[in-house]
């Protein structure tokens, strides 16, 4: 009882992580949906006059089939090799326990 378990940074290696892919398709045709369900990301529409794309437009999904693959330069490792927290959540608690008497008094 009272005695220290575990450790409260981990550095977590490439031979204890499971082996998963993370992919993402996107099509080249302009967004017409401004909700991810059952589409895919879009390019974004296009200013009058050929203007850099409408800022906060919404529509940057479409449901087009995929055209174009990610980059595979837009991802990288991440993590630095550096520990991270490991510490799990925890709240301290002070009780008191009345062993003589009445407490607290009730009148």
């Amino acid at each position: 009882m009272g005695e220290k378990a575990g450790l409260p940074n981990v550095t977590v290696l490439s031979t204890e992580m499971g082996g998963h892919s993370h992919s993402l398709a996107a099509t080249t045709v302009v967004g017409t949906a401004p909700t991810l369900q059952g589409n895919l990301l879009a390019q974004a529409q296009q200013s009058s006059g050929g203007r850099p794309p409408v800022v906060n437009k919404g529509n940057i999904y479409n449901a087009t089939a995929p055209g174009t693959a990610l980059a595979p330069t837009s991802v990288s490792l991440s993590g630095s090799s550096l520990p991270h927290n490991n510490v799990q959540p925890s709240l301290t608690l002070r009780y008191c326990i009345a062993i003589n008497g009445v407490f607290p008094s009730r009148g």
